[in-house]
């Protein structure tokens, strides 16, 4: 059977949202979210066997500052692959197929167990993610950030990343990361001096 690599099409999304449930099974409610908030047609691959959606891939466009200027890069998420399918280096394919027409690509595995699979096709650790479980004092609530704080957050943001290499965050991408971590329970906790991105984890706000 023909295998095609191409962009999704609007008839293709109900095969992407079971897909997406069948790779992450206790994503149900995010899946929801992801598809509502996140999911862009144009940013979305998928891979065609015999007619059929196979396989799926999200890359979305970022462009990181640096101190010698702009580089492009691509953030590669929501890999998946049908169980039936997997195994025959279809996924692999597809990453290896967005690796051009930018200076590199990104991607957050969902486990541990994943990085090797991701070293195959050249990936490296770049970097980890620390966490801090904080307990509350008393009735007090953390200060939320909202829209109209966005510019405020940026200038925050690229004053304390501005000597290394970061995302550039345009309003919508702020607006994007406010609504997903609203979803996860938390937000951004804004103070006069700085800020903190934190979602509940099991009734404790958990900073990270």
């Amino acid at each position: 059977m023909e295998k095609i690599i191409r962009n999704a099409k609007e008839s293709d999304i109900p095969a992407m949202k079971s897909l997406w449930l069948e790779c992450f099974p206790t994503d149900v409610e995010y899946s929801k979210f992801f598809f509502d908030r996140i999911f862009r047609l144009p940013c979305a691959r998928v891979c065609e066997i015999g007619g059929v959606c196979v396989a799926m891939i999200h890359v979305f466009p970022y462009d990181f500052a640096t101190p010698d200027g702009i580089l492009h890069a691509k953030y590669i998420y929501g890999v998946g692959t049908t169980g039936a399918f997997r195994g025959r280096g279809i996924a692999g394919e597809m990453l290896e197929s967005e690796a051009h027409s930018c200076d590199f690509t990104v991607i957050i595995p969902q486990s541990i167990s994943l990085f090797d699979f991701y070293e195959r096709y050249g990936y490296t650790e770049l970097f980890s993610v620390s966490k801090t479980v904080t307990e509350g004092k008393g009735d007090e609530t953390l200060p939320q950030a909202t829209e109209k704080d966005i510019p405020r957050l940026n200038e925050m943001y690229e004053a304390m990343c501005k000597d290394i290499v970061h995302p550039i965050r345009s309003e919508e991408r702020w607006k994007t990361i406010m609504a997903e971590f609203e979803f996860l329970g938390g937000g951004i906790a804004l103070s006069e001096t700085g800020y903190c991105v934190y979602y509940d984890h099991e009734g404790k706000p958990e900073i990270c």
